[in-house]
């Protein structure tokens, strides 16, 4: 298109008068700063959940890092040096949810084949993870080293405090696991 068909368009649609209406040029103002604003406020809403994002990839990394290299530990110099490994973790550990993460890690590793499947150790751990912070995935480890140990009734006894701490998330995955726990109680219970 050629300059002077635009410059005949825009002479035609009058827009010089539309915007000599004071009124019409204050709305325009208003809705194309609130536009404006909601761009920024999309913009730095996207930052924010970025850089939260990010921060918890990275806590769940740092956790996830301390159990493997404990258990590459253990299956290297067997089940002692891998504790040792964790335990050097839970003195660094600052909070009772950094501790209760050690405390399960602990009672996952104990309860292991390169653990020596040290039931009772492994449900000392748990029940450490479970008072320093009640989880449904504390009381979940406690109710699957009772089943391990076939303790029926204190297996169904946690896996229902571990549903009941789940039954108001609205998460698929903790639906899952709700789902898996009243399968597992519905076995238990036969």
């Amino acid at each position: 298109m050629s300059i002077g068909i635009m410059k005949k368009i825009l002479r035609n649609l009058k827009l010089d008068k539309l915007f000599r209406n004071k009124k019409f040029l204050i709305t325009f103002a208003v809705l194309l700063l609130i536009v404006i604003s909601y761009f920024i406020y999309i913009i730095i809403a996207n930052k924010l959940i970025s850089y939260n994002s990010a921060k918890l990839y990275q806590a769940a990394e740092a956790k996830n890092k301390i159990y493997t290299q404990a258990d590459a530990v253990a299956v290297k110099n067997g089940a002692n040096a891998g504790q040792s490994e964790l335990d050097k973790n839970l003195v660094n550990s600052k909070s009772d949810t950094d501790k209760a993460y050690v405390y399960c890690a602990k009672s996952s590793l104990a309860m292991s084949d390169a653990g020596g499947k040290d039931y009772d150790k492994a449900l000392e751990y748990a029940k450490k993870a479970e008072k320093l912070n009640p989880t449904a995935s504390t009381a979940a480890l406690i109710a699957g080293i009772y089943e391990k140990t076939k303790d029926k009734d204190q297996a169904i006894k946690f896996y229902q405090l571990a549903i009941d701490r789940l039954s108001n998330s609205k998460s698929a995955m903790d639906k899952a696991d709700v789902s898996y726990y009243k399968k597992t109680l519905e076995a238990l219970k036969e």
